[in-house]
């Protein structure tokens, strides 16, 4: 199953992205992007997500 989230800030690769939204499916992360104006379908969860890059995918680092 795909789920939206939203976030204050994502960490990916040391560069910080502000406002995004991030789609996740099965654990994995399969897209990230900022936003402007409110999403549909998009659960804000707020706080920091930092994606880790592990066999090939994008993860939570945890």
């Amino acid at each position: 199953m795909i789920h939206q989230y939203g976030v204050n800030r994502v960490i990916m690769d040391g560069v910080q992205y502000l406002q995004c939204i991030v789609t996740i499916k099965d654990d994995e992360i399969i897209d990230f992007r900022t936003f402007t104006e409110e999403q549909p379908f998009t659960e804000w969860v707020g706080g920091t997500i930092e994606i880790i890059r592990k066999n090939n995918k994008m993860v939570i680092k945890r």
